[in-house]
């Protein structure tokens, strides 16, 4: 509760949108600002250090670190899940979209610029960092080089376990990003919907995306390919109908 009104303008906290769960350590700076831009605000809308998947057990509660230096613009519902890091330096911006979710074990590091679309998904132990942290001399010119570079994720992604997401890195909306990649550089000319995957990623797969429907409709899926035997179901299918009802938007 503290943590609203400390850091959030008096109407947003009233209404205690940020809940905090378990071992949490968050510093926010001198200069540090978490800005809410959704178009309503309610209870718990923002969930930082929350246990949503067991695999990794229950307990002991992983310490989740919030280090803000600069800003980290949330324009809606965001999930930050136990283990995870976020870290935004001086004079940094981090804008993630309405329904993020960074699951367990992520980390994101924001020093210049990381912006984030709408209803992005990652799985867990995924890393975003839009700098190499350290310098590199040119040893030809006898220069350095500037080490950040601008991250943008657009609407709809899903990003697998394991990923490194690395500066300059564009993904257009609907990309899936396979597990274990790592993705270093601008994939718009492929267009939406695409699956990359790689080390350095690649392009693998166009007219691909993650359906994005509420979780349980998973275990509707599954149920219906095991009691049919197929291996496809057509989204225009009368069968499908409850699906396109509930499609996310």
């Amino acid at each position: 509760m503290l943590f609203n009104f400390r850091h959030l303008p008096f109407e947003q906290a009233i209404l205690l949108p940020v809940f905090i769960y378990g071992n949490a350590e968050i510093n926010i700076g001198n200069n540090g600002r978490i800005i809410l831009r959704p178009t309503y605000v309610t209870a718990g809308m923002i969930k930082i250090g929350i246990l949503l998947c067991d695999i990794f057990g229950h307990k002991p509660w992983m310490s989740t670190r919030l280090n803000i230096e600069g800003v980290w613009e949330i324009n809606g519902v965001a999930e930050i899940e136990n283990g995870s890091i976020v870290y935004v330096g001086k004079k940094a911006r981090l804008s993630v979209g309405h329904a993020f979710f960074l699951h367990a074990r992520s980390k994101i590091v924001c020093y210049e610029s990381i912006t984030i679309g709408r209803r992005v998904r990652t799985s867990w132990e995924v890393q975003i960092f839009d700098t190499n942290f350290h310098y590199l001399l040119n040893t030809d010119r006898n220069e350095i080089g500037y080490n950040n570079k601008p991250i943008k994720i657009g609407n709809y992604c899903w990003i697998g376990n394991r990923v490194s997401i690395m500066k300059g890195t564009v993904l257009p909306d609907g990309s899936t990003v396979a597990a274990n990649s790592v993705a270093n550089k601008d994939f718009t000319q492929y267009g939406e919907n695409c699956v990359f995957a790689g080390q350095p990623a690649i392009h693998k797969k166009s007219s691909v995306r993650r359906l994005w429907v509420p979780p349980y409709f998973d275990l509707t899926i599954d149920e219906y390919f095991k009691n049919t035997n197929k291996r496809s179901l057509s989204l225009d299918s009368e069968e499908c109908s409850f699906i396109r009802e509930r499609m996310l938007t």
